[in-house]
């Protein structure tokens, strides 16, 4: 059987199950880019696994205070 690494969600901590929908934000300094789930992306050091649209919501809302767009307000 082939090793499969354990993710947690960065945002809440929970562990993701065989048929979990979760996603994964990659280019996050400047470019910020939510991509659904794939193992091939979710192995790489650069990116953060989230585990639903409500960790991805929390994850976006502190991401973009750090490109000084916080007054886009609705």
């Amino acid at each position: 059987m082939a090793y499969q690494p354990k993710f947690t969600c960065d945002e809440c901590g929970a562990e993701r199950g065989p048929s979990n929908h979760w996603f994964i934000a990659t280019r996050w300094v400047r470019t910020l880019e939510i991509i659904p789930w794939e193992i091939e992306t979710a192995i790489r050091e650069d990116c953060r696994h989230l585990c639903g649209q409500g960790c991805v919501i929390k994850f976006v809302n502190r991401w973009l205070p750090l490109l000084g767009l916080q007054k886009l307000a609705a």
